[in-house]
């Protein structure tokens, strides 16, 4: 038998879920690999083929064996094994049964919990064929599947009906039956082109045959490469630029085996519409590409892509004009509906909206956004006027035909309706911009008023959802209450808003009117989270973000809480990676730990004004000498702190290094005296809060 082999496993089902496809066939490659992993098979690499018919992993040089394997077990405690006499109990030799052994082939294990009976054996590992028809069957069953369905006598459940299954190891069938049905090597073509069986020679040859014989590119990368340069052909002769969606993209390769790019045209008086409308039914109803101009502007042309090479491409286009027509004159038809309604007289409407059954309905958030941006408004200097009257009627869209329609569209079908009402531009920006950012990547707000809204808009949001106990754990976030935040501290942090974040917080919660709990401090340390993830993702060591962190999230009540802005977070973050490569870093980062023990050991927890220092005690040169330096850079620091000179900061700090050790290396500062002892704690609490007012370097 050969050492390793190639293996194939494919699953041949009736049209696959296309937006899930994808993940779909990762967990199953995943999860083989993983599997053989564990049961120490090697494999060279696994590859991932799917289309909308098939799951297929091909596993390149699998071992034809599993190595020995060393099998062990505890069995009872030394003292429930043995009888006064020395006798084995009937536990002992129970485990010993279990074993297969005599009492005489049971060792004992030494832990640090006691003394147990322990057994251990080296076996011979199995082929790999007689582990591969298991493991695929628990692939199969980790699969992400949101929906089961069942079939034949409705016994049997998977994503999709099963009806052939492919198992190839080299040459060889696997002998295997899962889901009812034999494993063997012939697979299927396109249903249309090629639906005869197919029988695959080996597992390499898989793909190509598929594509020679079966008409089915069955690689899901490669297929979708077909499509991506087939649209751009077609958009490079028609000198345009394709609208590419990358959702799309993945749903259209999740559709088709074969795919076929054919352009196609609409009737041009669509244009009248705007034209995120018009992509938007194109996306979501037809599934086609949109193509635009070189300024941007859309052309009454769609790249649709058919599953068929057909000798009649004409027709399948013309098939596809007249459905697409008719979605673009649905689109018109709201369109001009909408337009008949004021936002300002839909506002009332908003009380028939459930926000959510504790926090009101979508009026009242309305409500709640505007007092919140208002206030924002008047801290950053943005137009009062505008952000009230934008945020008043922000909400409005959603009660549009349009937005029912396409709900991706809020917003944006927002400001088309408030210019046509006779709102400014500064009102329609607002509207549209406040639901920005819609993801991680994309763009944040740009106007000011728009700025004030979307911080209003996320903030009310959390607060509530905090003040009535819901909070995301672990993968669980329906209301997407982590997506939110980090859009606030990206606002925030690019922007420069620098804005209390517990002043909102608290602002906002009065909004409520009492129908919520005060936020606690796990409200910041939320937000905490989200800025340490945003800045691990940007390269920050975890330790030089800690450093900064740990000040906002350390709520002790003999300190006032420091105020939380992002911005300037931020900006110390920034500020302690520079710092920290200096020569001077490591030790005040070690002084500063030395510091924070002393003062945590004693006690010692004061206000700054409390931590007075009598010169008359100071008798040793070195802490006169700490002391002169700690004056001279509380008058140099003071400035910089309110211009939010971080880095600056730091790098004055960063010369206290030789009066601190000096200081450590010449004064005992637990002196036997207790006035001497409190005034060296004092020097060195105000030696740790010049630190502290940027970050704690103790954690470096």
């Amino acid at each position: 038998m050969h050492k390793s082999q190639d293996f194939l496993v494919e699953i041949g089902t009736e049209e696959l879920p296309p937006k899930d496809l994808q993940a779909l066939a990762n967990s199953f490659a995943d999860s083989l690999g993983a599997q053989l992993t564990a049961a120490g098979v090697t494999f060279a690499d696994k590859k991932v083929l799917a289309s909308p018919r098939r799951l297929a992993v091909l596993i390149l040089d699998l071992a034809a064996q599993q190595p020995e394997q060393i099998v062990s077990k505890r069995g009872p405690a030394i003292a429930a094994a043995y009888t006064a006499d020395g006798s084995p109990t009937k536990a002992a030799l129970g485990f010993a049964s279990s074993c297969g052994v005599s009492m005489d082939q049971i060792t004992k294990q030494e832990t640090d919990k006691g003394v147990w009976l322990y057994f251990e054996q080296t076996v011979a590992g199995k082929p790999t064929t007689e582990l591969l028809p298991e493991m695929v069957t628990k692939a199969l069953a980790q699969l992400p599947v949101k929906k089961y369905m069942r079939w034949g006598n409705g016994e049997l459940s998977f994503v999709r009906p099963i009806h052939w299954i492919v198992m190839l190891f080299g040459d060889d069938v696997v002998p295997a039956t899962i889901f009812g049905i034999k494993a063997d090597r012939y697979t299927y073509g396109h249903r249309v082109h090629a639906p005869q069986a197919i029988k695959i020679d080996s597992p390499k040859k898989y793909a190509h045959q598929l594509d020679h014989e079966g008409k089915v590119i069955a690689d899901f990368n490669d297929r979708q490469l077909s499509i991506l340069e087939q649209i751009k052909v077609i958009a490079t002769k028609e000198n345009a630029n394709a609208v590419i969606d990358p959702a799309l993209l993945t749903m259209v390769t999740g559709l088709v085996e074969h795919p076929v790019a054919l352009l196609a045209t609409f009737n041009p008086e669509f244009l009248r519409v705007p034209q995120e409308c018009l992509i938007s039914a194109m996306q979501e109803h037809q599934k086609c590409f949109a193509l635009k101009d070189s300024s941007g502007k859309l052309l009454p042309k769609f790249i649709l892509i058919s599953n068929i090479s057909s000798t009649d491409p004409a027709t399948v286009i013309r098939g596809n004009e007249l459905v697409m027509g008719a979605r673009l004159a649905d689109a018109a038809f709201y369109y001009d509906k909408d337009q008949k309604q004021t936002l300002e007289s839909r506002i009332e409407q908003l009380k028939t909206v459930i926000y959510q059954k504790k926090l009101g309905s979508i009026y009242d958030k309305t409500q709640r956004i505007k007092k919140l941006a208002k206030y924002i408004a008047g801290e950053i200097q943005a137009n009062v006027e505008v952000t009230e009257k934008a945020a008043s009627i922000c909400k409005s869209d959603l009660l549009t035909n349009m937005v029912y329609e396409f709900p991706e569209l809020q917003g944006t079908m927002g400001a088309y309706y408030a210019l046509h009402d006779g709102e400014n531009q500064a009102v329609a920006d607002a509207i549209e911009q406040h639901y920005w950012p819609k993801h991680a990547t994309d763009s944040i707000p740009i106007s000011k008023e728009a700025i004030c809204i979307a911080l209003a808009d996320r903030i009310d949001s959390l607060v509530g959802f905090f003040g009535i106990g819901i909070v995301p754990t672990g993968d669980k976030d329906p209301y997407a209450l982590r997506r939110q935040a980090l859009a606030v501290l990206r606002i925030m942090i690019e922007k420069k808003i620098n804005l209390d974040l517990r002043n909102l917080m608290m602002f906002s919660n009065t909004n409520y009117g009492g129908i919520t709990d005060t936020p606690d401090n796990n409200f910041i340390e939320f937000f905490s989270e989200r800025l340490k993830s945003l800045h691990l993702a940007e390269g920050f060591a975890p330790q030089t973000i800690v450093a900064v962190l740990d000040s906002f999230t350390d709520f002790n009540p003999k300190r006032p809480a420091l105020p939380y802005m992002p911005y300037q977070i931020s900006n110390k973050i920034k500020a302690v990676s520079d710092f920290i490569k200096l020569p001077a870093a490591e030790s005040l980062a070690a002084a500063n730990k030395r510091v924070k023990n002393l003062l945590d050991k004693n006690n010692v927890n004061l206000n700054l004004e409390q931590a007075t220092i009598d010169e008359s005690l100071l008798v040793e040169p070195a802490e006169k000498e700490l002391f002169a330096a700690l004056q001279t850079q509380e008058k140099i620091v003071q400035p910089m702190v309110a211009a939010l000179q971080y880095a600056e900061i730091l790098q004055s700090l960063a010369t206290l290094q030789t009066p601190v050790d000096n200081f450590f290396t010449n004064v005992m500062v637990m002196a036997e005296d207790p006035a001497l002892r409190d005034n060296r704690l004092h020097l060195l609490y105000r030696l740790r809060n010049l630190f502290l007012q940027v970050a704690d370097v103790s954690l470096l």
